[in-house]
Formats: C-alpha cells, sequence, structure tokens
C-alpha cells in the first residue's frame, strides 16, 4: 500500500526527494490502515474470546497477523524501501564511475 502510494506521489512531483515522497505517503495511508486493522480487530475479538477449539485458534491468528501486517505496511516497507533505493543510487554511481574510467 505504502509504496504504491509512494510511486502515485512521485508521478506527481518529481522535484521532491524520495524521503520527503515517503513520509507524505505513510501520512497519507496511515490513519486508514490503523482504521482498517482497528475495525477488523474489533470484529475478530469476539471469535478469539467467547469461541472454542478451531474458530478461537483461528481468531488469534488472524489477530496477530493483522497487528503484524498493519506494523509491517507502515514501519517497514517505508525504511526498506528507503534503504533499497538508496542501495540502488549508490550501485549506479558506482557503474557510472567505473565505465569512465
Amino acid at each position: 500500500v505504502i509504496v504504491d502510494r509512494v510511486r502515485e506521489n512521485v508521478m506527481l512531483n518529481k522535484d521532491v526527494s524520495l524521503s520527503a515522497h515517503i513520509n507524505r505517503s505513510v501520512t497519507q495511508s496511515m490513519s486508514r490502515t490503523i482504521m482498517s486493522a482497528v475495525t477488523t480487530l474489533v470484529a475478530i475479538l469476539p471469535l478469539a474470546i467467547f469461541a472454542s477449539g478451531d474458530i478461537q485458534l483461528f481468531a488469534v491468528n488472524m489477530g496477530f497477523g493483522i497487528l503484524f501486517g498493519t506494523f509491517s505496511s507502515n514501519l517497514l516497507a517505508p525504511a526498506m524501501l528507503y534503504w533499497i533505493s538508496k542501495a540502488q543510487k549508490k550501485a549506479n554511481v558506482e557503474k557510472a564511475v567505473q565505465k569512465t574510467e
């Protein structure tokens, strides 16, 4: 979700740095992501509390999946995108330097 939002923001304004695009993209989608996660957790909570057996296990696992998915979408994905793009830029600069030598 964040990476798509970054791509859209880059297309709209190419003069801004990548870190600014990532910050703006996270800000734009953070509230929607958290609200979706909370709403789904509210629906799953009664299943985790009152159900038994496989349904209860499913609800608990789904809850952890939603929490970790929200965390990774809002915190890990933007950091990884920034890190990978910096590594690619560095590799491209090194290739250009090698070609000129």
